[in-house]
């Protein structure tokens, strides 16, 4: 490229040299700097330069913009159509094998992902934007900080992390350190659903035995027995209620899976979902819950969930990641079943209690997919 000799000069001995001779610089005991800052106006040739010095350098060249950046603690919830909402740190161990490493130091590690993998965001006007996530950084960050917002939720982000933020006047983007306690951001008012149609392999066990198979259902029997299960192939809407009324309600004991509730009504309710998988004569009602006894039905509740359930699961539970994929409908029937199990009607408001924190969150995403505004707290005791 012709002229600005001296930026590419420049330019050179700031970058250039010290990645083609590094050993000048140790001969010497020089630091490299760590950065270049361009600063001109559009179209005079800053984007240029710097691909010039990647190419020349066999760097990468990534373009940015602020309000693409995700800068998230490992805790922090993401929600994408691969997995549902699962903390950063998980999705991003469970990704990995479809990704590319591009660099890897002792602080800094970058992957490109080989199969598309969309997110929600805010777009530069403030609309809420479908986003394919194209790399994944881990890095460590020295300062970092936790944003509580009024709406009784809070993420961990870096200092540099953006946030579309009403300031000074007018409505723009912000670096976390710029705000302040009282800053008004902009959060979404509605995610869009992603709105899939939901799979659902048949379990897989050693013990277990498929009887026949078709695009619907999978019936199987432990080897042992006479007994069949019918797990569905798809995610009906009846069975993301059943779902929610498991999460609520639910329990699994002795391979006997159970939904307490003593209401006339919901109990009718329950029957008829669990009629899904077995025959109405192999479903028990007792004055106080419903319960089923098939070893198939566990597993099959287990590989949706992806967690051991024959245990205390009340602090643990989940809502299923293919619920997170789904349409309007079937995340309306998971809730249905979830606020009729354990919500409360009162004079002004709808709650909803529970005791694991995994599931309170899941919950907010999905009422924010369905454009119902909520406020979340934690009781002290």
């Amino acid at each position: 490229m012709g002229g600005m000799e001296k930026v590419k000069e420049e330019m050179k001995e700031a970058i250039e040299l010290p990645l083609k001779r590094p050993e000048i610089f140790s001969k010497f005991g020089i630091r490299p700097i760590k950065g270049i800052l361009l600063v001109g106006l559009p179209g005079t040739g800053k984007t240029m330069i710097a691909k010039a010095v990647a190419t020349e350098t066999e760097a990468n060249f990534i373009s940015i913009k602020g309000p693409e950046v995700l800068c998230l603690a490992p805790g922090t919830p993401i929600f994408t159509d691969n997995c549902g909402l699962r903390e950063i740190s998980e999705f991003y161990e469970r990704i990995k094998d479809k990704t590319t490493v591009e660099r890897a130091t002792d602080s800094l590690e970058v992957r490109k992902l080989n199969e598309p993998v969309f997110t929600f965001g805010i777009g530069k006007n403030g609309q809420i934007e479908k986003t394919k996530i194209e790399r994944m950084h881990r890095v460590f960050v020295p300062k970092s900080y936790e944003i509580a917002l009024s709406n009784g939720t809070a993420l961990t982000v870096s200092e540099n992390q953006p946030f579309y933020a009403y300031a000074d006047g007018e409505i723009r983007w912000v670096k976390t350190s710029e705000l302040k306690e009282g800053s008004w951001i902009a959060v979404p008012a509605q995610i869009p659903a992603f709105a899939k149609e939901m799979t659902i392999a048949p379990p897989s066990d050693e013990h277990l035995r498929m009887v026949q198979e078709n695009e619907e259902f999978a019936e199987m029997r432990v080897f042992s027995a006479r007994e069949t299960a019918r797990l569905p192939k798809k995610l009906s809407e009846d069975l993301a209620e059943f779902l929610g009324w498991f999460v609520a309600e639910g329990n699994i004991s002795k391979e006997g899976i159970s939904i307490a509730n003593a209401d006339k009504e919901n109990k009718g309710r329950i029957k008829k979902l669990f009629g899904l998988f077995v025959p109405a004569e192999r479903i028990r009602e007792y004055s106080d819950k419903t319960v089923v006894y098939s070893t198939p039905l566990v597993h099959y509740l287990e590989g949706i969930f992806e967690m051991f359930l024959r245990r205390k699961k009340s602090g643990i539970i989940g809502v299923p990641s293919i619920i997170f994929k789904s349409d309007c409908r079937r995340i309306a029937r998971f809730l249905r079943g979830a606020y009729l199990g354990d919500g409360h009607l009162g004079k002004t408001k709808v709650e909803y209690g529970t005791m694991s924190k995994k599931l309170a969150h899941g919950i907010t995403y999905l009422l924010s997919i369905l454009g119902i505004k909520y406020r979340r707290w934690e009781r002290k005791d």
